[in-house]
């Protein structure tokens, strides 16, 4: 992922977003530039954690119009890499060279484990 762009959408529970963000030094130190979109509650945290150079607020809107926000918000520019925690459509509607949406599984393996294999990265 040398010189790429990454977009890492959060919008599961907290507790999963915490755990996630310890893969981002990883990522940010093989990826040009690591943004996070993630609940405005943790935008404080989220702007302090290593390799995250960009933050998106995720704010609840009426009639699910924060998913149309994020879109404009992320929408044109092209990504190299989108990782999407709740397994959403917005990773398929935007230009991305790569995805990575979790989606639920039977497994016993936790998707935060599951996706840092999936992206190479050892929790």
């Amino acid at each position: 992922m040398d010189g790429k762009r990454v977009l890492v959408r959060c919008h599961r529970g907290f507790g999963d977003i915490l755990q996630f963000i310890r893969y981002v030094p990883r990522l940010a130190a093989v990826a040009r530039e690591v943004t996070v979109a993630a609940p405005e509650p943790l935008l404080p945290l989220l702007r302090r954690a290593a390799g995250v150079e960009r933050v998106i607020a995720l704010g609840k809107r009426r009639l699910s119009a924060h998913w149309a926000e994020l879109w404009v918000k992320t929408a044109f520019r092209f990504w190299d890499l989108v990782v999407d925690l709740r397994n959403s459509l917005l990773p398929y509607l935007l230009l991305a060279k790569r995805r990575c949406v979790l989606r639920r599984q039977g497994n016993d393996r936790h998707r935060l484990e599951r996706l840092g294999a999936v992206l190479g990265l050892d929790p």
